[in-house]
């Protein structure tokens, strides 16, 4: 039988169906941690994924898709439900997956509240917003505080009604946004961030 090294917080092998039943994985993420979904027939469907967990200038923490980009989903039945991901940490590196958000309501794909210098990445990524009912966008900037070094590299934003970022008053600055060979198609005009 093997054990954990002393100090270890965590042993984890094998693999896991959902994302529900693995929240512990991203709000305990540590500085060097590969969490990595692999492509299937059909979407992982998720919860809220509480990334409050961050990565340091020497490691940070990768959330990437297998086998080609996988579809993460989170569908609201009522109003005015949570978003896919709500982001209070950084120096997360997310690549190969496809945020999809489907059903009413006017919640983002994904609520950033970090402002850490070190940042967070986008690499071959999707935002899609499907429905024309949800007024969402795909990124929201919120918080009081500035936000830093956030990239978005070869990324899609389609169908994302209410824009492609937002932030919810001019108190919230967004320093070093960079988007490079990004493709942003039918996306509605957020009213304080053009898309």
């Amino acid at each position: 039988k093997e054990t954990a090294p002393t100090g270890c917080k965590w042993a984890v092998g094998g693999k896991r169906k959902t994302l529900g039943n693995s929240l512990s994985l991203f709000t305990d993420a540590l500085p060097g941690w590969k969490i990595t979904v692999e492509k299937t027939a059909s979407p992982y469907v998720a919860p809220t994924l509480p990334l409050n967990a961050s990565g340091n200038s020497n490691k940070g923490i990768h959330f990437l898709g297998s086998g080609g980009n996988v579809d993460i989903t989170k569908e609201n039945l009522f109003g005015d439900e949570t978003n896919l991901i709500t982001m209070a940490g950084s120096g997360w590196t997310f690549r190969n997956l496809n945020f999809i958000r489907s059903g009413v309501g006017n919640s983002p794909i994904i609520d950033i509240s970090s402002s850490s210098t070190i940042g967070n990445i986008f690499q071959e990524c999707s935002f899609t917003n499907p429905s024309s009912g949800i007024r969402g966008v795909a990124v929201l900037f919120s918080g009081n505080t500035p936000h830093l070094n956030t990239t978005f590299e070869n990324c899609n934003f389609y169908y994302c009604s209410g824009g492609a970022f937002s932030r919810p008053s001019t108190v919230v600055q967004s320093y070093g946004l960079r988007c490079l060979a990004c493709l942003f198609e039918y996306n509605g005009k957020s009213s304080d961030v053009s898309t």
